[in-house]
């Protein structure tokens, strides 16, 4: 791969074709034995990233569209079933596809801009429909997931008891921390082949061709950590193994070969999926980036080309699949658990905020243009008023005045573990609004022409210019924020909570930052009057004694 003349002829024999199919057979994307083939095989993949981008990208997603195909007919034929359900063997052929897809992607997890900019052109030309099937199972994925930490309350409970239950609860969140500082890191896009490594195969061995491998992802912090994390996956599967104990001495060797075996593959699938819905967010923040590409080579203004119009549009309309998504009931005809739908939502709030972020200081114009004008904005918004009214619903009634201070702090820290399904999403959706409302974050001096009219149809009217799109946003972020704001319960809610709503506010009543091109200074339009007479009697009320301080 190292001489162009055998690259250009590798290609023109349409060896990239005949790569995929090597990589993708089972042997090699599920088993130990196929690690060394797919270590070196990954790596051509990536030299060929360099200079036959545009190839590389139609050959890719041709790959991918098949298997995404073979997916979604698995997901459609068990509609109303729980795929990962602890109780019941995985189903294969579901998940064969899925670790084909989770490998192909891994495969495109690159920073090289030649080969994301390639994969934006492949995607807003002829390979949309790709682009809307990965969508589709990511919404899939998303759900599953959303019911596999449901059932691991459920079986803890059942197991432990319901004190057990509240820890895993709290252990749930930690370790949902940890996921997400685990998006960004090493280890994350080594996972397809650490998930299958065995006593007999060595990381040290190959560790160079590990680290060449994945130079260009450039992270590499929490990479030793992948072998040694401790989260609801692990203690899920000691749940397995306390069952395994009970069981061994009555079924013999045999059970308890099968048995492992049938463990090992339900813990991979868990491992898979999650896993496949960070590659799938990864791969759209890199799409997204790839879209403002111009920006970062020369200081003028970004022209946006068809494929990233085409793209941005799909992420939209991918965006209020989700949003209107309203899961599937299991068993069929039941009704569809409420803190499923939560946790659900909790992870497509943080889908959408991840692929609008540009920076961490700044939001995609033209995915907030392309979110805006197909409904999304309105559509998480409308999904917050109607949780943000459960939370209060659930939030416990006033402690009885015979309660002694031991015991309503023991409650707090219950009800704060048990809640844990709600109060995920609302921060989720606190944290989103709250970069909606920024206008540091949104405007910029040569991408704020992106807001002046719809880069694609949507049905939303359009604001005339930037700053009013960013009023605009503004207003629509109040009206949902408001009836929160002003609710007698708030100070029951969690101190993350309620910062967030704080935050939300003042920057509302901050207005409009407009930076001026021509000159250092900078021009805000302010918000009305009455909003300073709103906001400090409030702040006081939430904050009492603090809110001059604070203001």
């Amino acid at each position: 791969m190292e001489n162009s003349e055998t690259c250009r002829l590798f290609v023109e024999k349409s060896g990239i074709e005949t790569l995929l199919k090597l990589l993708l057979q089972p042997s090699i994307v599920q088993s130990s034995e196929g690690m060394s083939i797919a270590l070196h095989s990954a790596m051509v993949f990536k030299g060929l990233t360099q200079h036959h981008s545009a190839p590389l990208a139609r050959a890719f997603c041709s790959s991918l569209r098949d298997h995404l195909k073979k997916a979604l007919t698995g997901f459609g034929a068990n509609s109303g079933s729980f795929l990962l359900d602890p109780r019941t063997k995985p189903d294969g052929e579901i998940f064969s596809s899925l670790f084909l897809v989770e490998f192909l992607l891994f495969l495109a997890a690159s920073k090289d801009n030649r080969w994301v900019t390639a994969l934006l052109t492949e995607f807003g030309n002829g390979s949309k429909d790709v682009l809307e099937d990965i969508g589709h199972v990511h919404r899939e994925v998303l759900w599953h997931i959303a019911l596999l930490e449901d059932a691991k309350l459920e079986i803890e409970i059942e197991e432990d008891g319901t004190g057990s239950g509240s820890e895993l609860q709290q252990s749930e969140l930690n370790a949902n921390e940890t996921e997400e500082q685990r998006f960004n890191s090493f280890r994350q896009f080594l996972d397809p082949l650490l998930r299958r490594r065995t006593s007999g195969w060595s990381i040290e061995s190959q560790v160079f061709d590990l680290i060449n491998l994945y130079r260009d992802l450039g992270r590499a912090t929490g990479f030793p950590q992948r072998l040694s994390t401790v989260g609801p996956s692990s203690r899920f599967r000691s749940i397995h193994q306390s069952h395994h104990s009970e069981t061994s001495d009555a079924t013999g060797a045999t059970s308890k070969k099968e048995y492992d075996k049938q463990r090992s593959y339900y813990t991979s699938c868990c491992d898979m999926v999650r896993s496949l819905s960070f590659h799938i967010m990864h791969l759209f923040q890199e799409l997204g980036k790839a879209m403002l590409l111009p920006s970062r080579r020369r200081d003028d203004t970004v022209n946006v080309s068809p494929s990233s119009k085409v793209v941005a549009g799909t992420f939209a309309s991918i965006s209020l699949d989700h949003m209107n998504f309203g899961g599937h009931a299991c068993p069929p005809g039941s009704e569809v658990s409420i803190s499923s739908k939560c946790r659900y939502f909790h992870k497509v709030i943080d889908f959408i905020d991840g692929i609008l972020l540009d920076r961490p200081d700044s939001c995609n114009p033209i995915l907030v243009n392309c979110l805006y004008g197909h409904g999304v904005v309105q559509s998480v918004l409308t999904t917050f008023e109607a949780t943000s009214q459960l939370l209060f619903a659930v939030n416990r009634a006033p402690a009885s005045p015979m309660e002694t201070d031991d015991w309503n702090v023991k409650q707090d820290d219950k009800e704060d573990a048990d809640h844990s399904w709600i109060y995920g999403p609302l921060a989720s959706y606190g944290k989103l609004m709250d970069h909606l409302v920024t206008s540091s974050f949104i405007l910029s001096p040569f991408t704020k022409h992106l807001l002046a009219q719809p880069l694609a149809n949507g049905a939303s009217p359009f604001p005339r210019d930037a700053e009013t799109f960013v009023k605009v946003l503004q207003s629509m972020v109040l009206k949902a924020v408001l009836p929160v704001w002003t609710h007698p319960q708030l100070t029951d809610c969690s101190n993350d909570f309620i910062s967030t709503v704080i935050s939300i506010i003042g920057h509302v009543y901050s207005g409009v930052e407009v930076k001026n091109v021509s000159s250092n200074s900078n021009a805000r339009i302010t918000g009305p009057p009455q909003m300073n007479q709103l906001f400090q009697p409030l702040w006081r009320w939430v904050f009492p004694g603090q809110g001059q301080k604070r203001l």
